[in-house]
């Protein structure tokens, strides 16, 4: 055997060896990238440091039963027509921008649930180093703020706002968030009692930056106002959201509480002032 094939296989057996050694010494996805991980392991690692937020192992199988096409991702960067080929294996598709993205889909197996899925981007290796295009992906904000928000619903003692409960699981390259489907009501904005506007404005200061704040981001039910869309606000300057969150929905509430949201809006802006000069 030749020195340069001696040295080839000497890199081999110790990227195995080093991927092997990392994974039983619970090492972080960048470790598993750095030593050339699989995508299932980095998965395996990334259900586990998110373990409190996996779902129940029946709805684990599940999962792995509706993904369980190895080559997903493949056939639908291939396809002509992703949707098609999507509802091919029994997903009715919600939101698909492009597979690169968020897509949103229910299947039968997992009736009362909404499933979001994105990929998780494999390692990458050249002829010199190996090169990690992993990223832990942002769709698990949507799962760990969901929980914190409903911390503060039950630490504020909100009565009338909810969010639904959601669940992260990795299966392969596959990073998903279950949520609980919410049915809406026929109340509108324009049924909104005070007490419940009140609720809504402690919810918009006690979860800064938690929330994608829109009015078609929530669902009014029977008895409560739920906040669907939990994913970090995609911007650093949270007044300027809240500026149109207010807006919007001072047009859709009944007139007679417009001074609650004109109050909240001038004490907000004073305060954001403050914050302002104090970082100058």
């Amino acid at each position: 055997m030749g020195q340069k094939m001696k040295k080839i296989l000497f890199i081999f057996i110790t990227l195995i060896s080093s991927t092997a050694l990392a994974a039983r010494h619970g090492a972080t996805e960048q470790e598993l990238i750095e030593v050339g991980g699989s995508t299932e392991e980095i998965a395996q690692c990334l259900n586990e440091k998110f373990k409190e937020y996996n779902p129940p192992v029946p709805l684990q199988e599940k999962l792995k039963q509706i993904f369980n096409d190895q080559d997903l991702f493949t056939k639908l960067e291939e396809s002509k027509n992703p949707k098609a080929l999507l509802e091919s294996q029994g997903l009715k598709v919600i939101q698909l921008r492009s597979p690169a993205d968020t897509v949103v889909v229910e299947h039968p197996r997992l009736p009362g649930y909404v499933i979001k899925f994105m990929r998780i981007s494999a390692p990458k290796v050249s002829k010199t180093k190996l090169r990690g295009t992993f990223r832990t992906p942002k769709i698990s904000d949507r799962v760990v703020h969901a929980q914190e928000i409903e911390h503060i619903i039950n630490e504020k003692k909100l009565k009338y706002i909810g969010v639904p409960h959601k669940y992260f699981y990795c299966i392969r390259d596959i990073a998903t968030v279950i949520a609980e489907k919410i049915q809406a009501s026929t109340r509108t904005f324009k049924n909104l009692t005070e007490q419940e506007i009140k609720e809504i404005l402690t919810v918009v200061v006690e979860a800064e930056g938690m929330l994608d704040i829109r009015i078609r981001n929530m669902i009014i039910t029977k008895n409560k106002i739920i906040f669907i869309d939990t994913e970090h606000a995609k911007t650093d300057n949270w007044w300027s959201i809240i500026k149109k969150y207010l807006d919007e929905l001072k047009k859709a509430v009944n007139p007679r509480y417009h001074y609650l949201l004109d109050r909240f809006k001038k004490t907000q802006e004073k305060k954001a002032r403050e914050r302002h000069h104090k970082h100058k």
